[in-house]
Order: C-alpha cells, then sequence, then structure tokens
C-alpha cells in the first residue's frame, strides 16, 4: 500500500509543478512576411503606485501544506464526453459557459454550460465563407458578450454567439495573441519583425480595428527579439485587462483610452530583464537561467480579490522549471510550491488525495485548473470522495475535469 500511496501522491506534485512550463513552450514561433503601419498614435503611460512582490522572500509550501491548508475549498467538474478534447489550449468561464480552446490535438473549440454539459463544437476550418483556413486563438468580448475566434491562416475574426452561433467577421492585422475592446477595436500582441512602422520600429503592442493600427506601444528591447512568445494578455475578476510584455517583470493595467500603468513589479534576485538592453538568443536565455541562476517572469498573471497567481521560469535539476507563486493581496504575503519540500506522504491526509493543478483562468473568486482522469482502484479511503468518483468513472474516453478551487487568505 506504501508504495501506491506515494505513486499517487508524486504524481499529484508532478501535476502541480510542471504543467504550465508544456503550456507556455508551444509558442516559440518565427516570422517572416513584414505588415507595415503608419499614423499611428502612441499609448499613453499613467503614474501609478506600483505595488513590489518580493519572490526572493516568498515562504514555500510542501504538497501537504497546499491542499490540506493553503486550498481553502474545491469543487471538481466533469465536462461531457461526447466531443473528445485532446488538450486544453485556453480556458475561459463567461456568462455560466465553459469555452475551451484544443487548438493543436482536435484543433476545435467546444462549449459547455455549468453542469459540464456540452452546448456546441465548432469546428468550420476550411477556405469558404465564415470558415477560418487555420485555427488560431479564441477570447471573450465581455462587454457585447461575443466569443471571437482568430484565424491564423488568413488574418480575420470570427464572432460567435456565447451558444457558438457565427454572427459575422472582421478583417485583422497579423498578430500572435490578441485581446477583444469596443467597436470591433483589438489589442495585438506580435513578433518581432512581423509588424512594423514606417521608422522601422517594431513595438509589441498594437491596437488596431480592421487592418487600421491606431495605437502602438513598448518598443521591442534587444532581449526580447528572441524571445519565446506567450499570451501576454490577462483579463483578472476585477474588469481591468492586464499586459506583460515579453520576459517584463512588470505588470501593466491596460486602460481604455489608450493609455495603461503599471500595477505590479515581481522583484527577482537575478532577473533576464535586467539584461533587456542586450541582444540574447532564445539559447543564451536558457542558458543564464540554468548556469547563472537567472529567473524570469512567466506571461500568465491571475488575479482574483484576494490573490494574484503568477509563475517564474528557474533552473531545477538540469532543466528549466516553472514556478507558481501566490500573492496573498491582503497581507501582501507570497508563497510558493516547493515539489522538494518533505513531508510524510504515509499519513492521511486531512482533505483528503485529488490530484490540483496549476490554474489555467479565474471564475469569481475560484482559480481554475483541469486534469485527465483514470481510474484508482487501490486504498479509496485516501482519496476524496468526490475526487475518486469521477477518477473511478473514466475510461480512455472521457474528456478532463475542471478543478475549482479558493485559497485561504488567512493562511500564514
Amino acid at each position: 500500500m506504501k508504495t501506491f500511496v506515494l505513486e499517487i501522491v508524486n504524481k499529484c506534485i508532478i501535476s502541480l509543478s510542471f504543467i504550465t512550463l508544456l503550456i507556455s513552450c508551444q509558442y516559440s514561433q518565427k516570422y517572416t512576411k513584414e505588415f507595415i503601419y503608419k499614423d499611428f498614435n502612441k499609448f499613453t503611460p499613467i503614474e501609478n503606485t506600483v505595488i513590489r512582490i518580493d519572490v526572493s522572500t516568498a515562504k514555500s509550501l510542501s504538497y501537504r501544506d497546499f491542499i490540506d491548508s493553503f486550498v481553502d475549498s474545491i469543487c471538481f467538474l466533469q465536462l461531457s464526453s461526447k466531443e473528445l478534447i485532446g488538450e486544453i489550449t485556453t480556458l475561459h468561464i463567461f456568462e455560466d459557459r465553459i469555452f475551451i480552446l484544443d487548438q493543436f490535438v482536435a484543433k476545435k473549440v467546444f462549449i459547455f454550460n455549468m453542469k459540464g454539459d456540452l452546448i456546441r463544437v465548432i469546428d468550420n476550418q476550411g477556405g469558404g465563407p465564415n470558415e477560418y483556413l487555420r485555427l488560431g486563438g479564441i477570447n471573450i468580448n465581455t462587454t457585447s458578450k461575443e466569443l471571437i475566434i482568430a484565424d491564423e491562416g488568413y488574418p480575420k475574426f470570427l464572432y460567435y454567439s456565447l451558444d457558438g452561433d457565427l454572427i459575422r467577421e472582421t478583417q485583422a492585422i497579423p498578430n500572435v495573441f490578441f485581446y477583444p475592446e469596443m467597436d470591433n477595436s483589438f489589442y495585438n500582441c506580435v513578433g518581432y519583425k512581423q509588424l512594423k512602422n514606417e521608422t522601422d520600429q517594431y513595438h509589441t503592442l498594437l491596437f488596431s480595428r480592421d487592418t487600421v493600427v491606431l495605437n502602438a506601444g513598448f518598443t521591442f528591447y534587444p532581449i526580447q527579439q528572441d524571445a519565446m512568445v506567450s499570451n501576454p494578455f490577462n483579463k483578472n475578476t476585477l474588469d481591468e485587462l492586464l499586459y506583460i510584455p515579453f520576459l517584463s517583470d512588470t505588470v501593466y493595467h491596460l486602460l481604455g483610452n489608450q493609455s495603461y500603468q503599471a500595477k505590479y513589479v515581481i522583484n527577482q534576485t537575478k532577473s533576464l530583464w535586467d539584461k533587456k538592453n542586450e541582444f540574447l538568443s532564445s539559447i543564451e536565455q536558457s542558458d543564464l537561467i540554468l548556469d547563472k541562476n537567472y529567473t524570469t517572469l512567466g506571461s500568465q498573471f491571475l488575479e482574483n480579490n484576494d490573490f494574484c497567481c503568477f509563475s517564474i521560469s528557474l533552473a531545477s535539476k538540469g532543466r528549466v522549471l516553472s514556478r507558481p507563486y501566490y500573492y496573498n493581496k491582503k497581507d501582501r504575503s507570497t508563497f510558493y510550491y516547493d515539489s522538494e519540500k518533505t513531508f510524510n506522504k504515509t499519513d492521511p491526509f486531512k482533505n483528503r488525495l485529488y490530484i490540483i493543478a496549476n490554474p489555467q483562468c479565474v471564475y469569481k473568486d475560484y482559480f481554475v485548473s483541469s486534469f485527465n482522469p483514470t481510474p484508482v482502484s487501490n486504498d479509496s479511503a485516501l482519496f476524496n470522495k468526490y475526487f475518486l468518483e469521477i477518477m473511478n468513472a473514466a475510461d480512455d474516453n472521457t474528456n478532463p475535469v475542471l478543478v475549482f478551487y479558493k485559497f485561504n487568505n488567512r493562511y500564514e
């Protein structure tokens, strides 16, 4: 029994430690075709009191600390398996609808209700009207209440109702990631030399409507030119759009009048951003992390009323690990999950065993992650009751499970 328990606990630990790294590695792209824009305005910086989060003073959490004390409440939602999801690339929850993009395996968009029932599958790949050549990212326009899908094969956006009915489409500028605003306008994250203006400058952030660039900002630093491109846009539950330029230590709040202000700065002992004025290839950046103990802030920054969750890439056992950090906004304390921190794996867990992974989105007061269920036949008394029921009902054709969890803001 002891061996089995250790295997299950280790599986849970691996899920929590490495899932963010696996997701973030999918977006390394190169660009050759250029799009030249002109007659644009610059984004306006607004002064603000910045909150500094120092990860060097963060307190470590063992797996037992994490699930027994740091997690305050948890619930599981099994998604219907009428149509199979290969992997969850993007997860959004809005207006009692769950939107899942599987960009690389099923190459479809799935819409579920909050009971896990399947509402619609969008699979409109093709070359005709109202179709996309290559499925890109998805986002929700929370103002117009529309699902928007990007076509990576031909720059355009397709608009759907929250139930998946096609409404219209508009042209777009080439981008890697986007976030919709009012009046068919968009924030665009672009790669180096993908788009430039007439002065041969390159910007990481563009604001556009159709194929017209209205605003540009955040000129590329040398270190960003060969950086891995990940989604820099994060909408928090405070209805603020947050933006992190590639490799930057600063989390910006994008304001509705094409201005921005710094909101958070993540202080690190040896940050890659300290070398922002040096051109470093992605390999050289990794070498600095592996050989010189440099670190870098990831692009995902999830925030609700009580907590922020973000990741730091650092060296661990000869590879780059993406470690999650959790910032308690009430008392300004920071925690991180430490897979190396020992604890007694054979004693029963207060809240029983379950799998929890790094969050993929926020919903109200909850952070939301997912895992693929697998039947468990031994030592059922060790597991959370609802978790065990879901696990033992699974087979090879079972869709992922969503995990909704709150953190304990009284934890010290």
